[in-house]
């Protein structure tokens, strides 16, 4: 809701990660999408967002060191899509096995609260 080019373009490039991981796999040829949430960057301020960076807690924003070396152990694991903070695994999860229906209202109210304003 309410950021449907970026959702439906996070599923492609998900999609097209695990359709290479199994076109390559016979080549030793390692492939994975990185869903990392929140990191502690420039992209939101140069984006003409603002955001609360001392948000903590399973929503905080990670080091980008962190999700690298989470990204690099779940690769050395052969995880295909890697997400490395609690908050995103929570929400795949609830994804994966609420409701669809259910889905949408929960997705709804979150993507209200989090959502970043544009300065």
């Amino acid at each position: 809701p309410k950021n449907v080019v970026y959702s439906s373009s996070k599923l492609y490039i998900i999609n097209f990660t695990e359709g290479l991981h199994m076109e390559l796999a016979d080549y030793d040829i390692k492939v994975q999408a990185v869903c990392p949430g929140f990191i502690d960057s420039d992209f939101h301020s140069r984006a003409g967002m603002s955001v609360d960076k001392t948000r903590k807690g399973i929503f905080g924003f990670q080091q980008p060191g962190d999700v690298v070396n989470r990204a690099m152990m779940a690769l050395k694991k052969n995880i295909v899509v890697c997400v490395p903070d609690k908050g995103g695994k929570l929400i795949r999860l609830i994804g994966k096995y609420m409701p669809r229906k259910m889905f949408y209202k929960f997705a709804s109210g979150f993507s209200e609260n989090a959502t970043a304003k544009h300065v």
